[in-house]
């Protein structure tokens, strides 16, 4: 009869698991921004993102993420150094990935047609650096020259806020603003915020 306990469990664990939901989701953003009183500078942003999650109950869902930001900044206003050197343009490019574990939280059933979410967890930031600068001398000559490459990484926290439209039972718009910033420095929540747009995929 002890025996029959210990069955119990397992039979409800394998129950469980054959009705478990995961989620499937791609989300991607772009943004340009055009600045300088000539209007001759820009910084272009890409995001892509995805996520696996599986749904604890029916409104909480544990999620793994992913993304990858590539910010170029170009320059192209003349600076003016020593002995008739200037800097015609410059090029900034910073990548970033972001591994990261949470909990989604949805304040709606997976049957509603809008689900607005909250989520909060821990990630992982790698984060690469680099500079380019083309240069011109008072005669006409010219020359290139890069910074080192900068790489770090940075213990994180990340939230984001997000609203789900159902089409059907398994497929539903996304749309959620996110955050990343290094641990426990909530003052710069606001520092990097995305708003992405995607899709997910309940598998049942």
């Amino acid at each position: 009869m002890r025996y029959l306990f210990l069955f119990i469990p397992l039979l409800f664990f394998q129950v469980s698991i054959a009705q478990a939901a995961f989620e499937l989701g791609a989300d991607f953003s772009y943004n340009k921004t055009v600045f300088g009183q000539e209007r001759n500078n820009k910084q272009t942003n890409r995001t892509y993102s995805g996520s696996i999650g599986y749904y604890m109950s029916a409104l909480t869902v544990l999620e793994f993420n992913y993304s990858y930001t590539d910010t170029i900044t170009q320059q192209n206003d003349e600076i003016s150094l020593d002995l008739g050197i200037s800097i015609t343009s410059l090029k900034n490019e910073v990548n970033r990935e972001v591994f990261g574990l949470g909990l989604r939280q949805f304040f709606a059933h997976r049957n509603a047609r809008l689900r607005p979410s909250l989520s909060l967890g821990y990630a992982k930031q790698f984060i690469s650096d680099q500079t380019f600068y083309n240069f011109q001398d008072s005669f006409g000559n010219t020359a290139s020259t890069s910074s080192p490459v900068s790489k770090r990484r940075e213990d994180s926290l990340f939230g984001s806020a997000g609203l789900q439209f159902r089409f059907s039972q398994t497929l539903a718009f996304n749309a959620s603003i996110n955050t990343v910033f290094k641990a426990f420095e909530f003052n710069r929540a606001g520092d990097n915020l995305r708003y992405t747009f995607g899709i997910r995929w309940i598998i049942l």
